[in-house]
């Protein structure tokens, strides 16, 4: 299996030796509870929509259609098991950071909430279909790391953004940050917000320079 990396890593590529290989896997461990009991139906759940979106797929449908299963119009609580898989994952992606993790993300991918946070799209990774074209079909997996989103005129980071890509079906999430959590990130985490800041300066004025 070929594995990509993010962006902030060279965008390097890697052999992973099955779904168990820890180059698969966050370095920050959930508890116990917290990946058991807590959030095994969101798994669970990501795996049946997985499927359904590469059935769609298989037949040269839009992945993203597989919102539209019966299973979703007939129990709304499936539907927001999906999102809650992907509250998770952007909750690991900002503790392998040694980020905060948003009270409201965090209580919905637990459960404690219903109140979905979460934006979702599900398209194809034109990567894989890009090295699909030069060696075929093959097994391949990618994410895109952590990206924050950054209000340069009010120097806030006001969401977080990531992608995961199974085979051909990639993931789109993302999630705004309230504006009392904004306050909270930029007044009692300095240390992740300074490396924030320091790295959206930098790029805006590069982008400048550039012009």
């Amino acid at each position: 299996m070929v594995i990509r990396g993010s962006a902030d890593s060279g965008g390097s590529t890697r052999f992973a030796q099955g779904p168990k290989s820890k180059e698969l896997h966050f370095s920050s461990r959930l508890c116990k509870k917290c990946n058991g009991a807590r959030t095994q139906a969101a798994d669970q759940e990501y795996d049946y929509f997985y499927r359904v979106a590469r059935d769609y797929l298989e037949k040269g449908l839009d992945p993203n259609l597989a919102f539209r299963d019966y299973r979703y119009k007939n129990n709304p609580l499936s539907q927001i098991n999906i999102f809650r898989y992907f509250a998770k994952l952007l909750c690991c992606h900002l503790a392998e950071m040694q980020a905060p993790r948003p009270v409201h993300i965090s209580k919905f991918a637990l459960g404690r909430t219903d109140t979905n946070c979460i934006w979702l799209k599900v398209d194809t990774d034109l990567v894989y279909e890009r090295d699909f074209n030069l060696i075929g079909k093959h097994k391949y997996a990618a994410h895109g790391g952590l990206v924050f989103y950054f209000n340069e005129k009010r120097e806030m980071i006001t969401g977080f953004h990531s992608t995961r890509t199974i085979g051909q079906i990639r993931y789109i999430f993302f999630a705004r940050l309230t504006i009392q959590e904004q306050f909270a990130l930029k007044l009692f985490h300095r240390n992740f917000y300074k490396l924030c800041r320091e790295i959206s300066m930098n790029d805006i004025n590069a982008h400048v320079s550039n012009e």
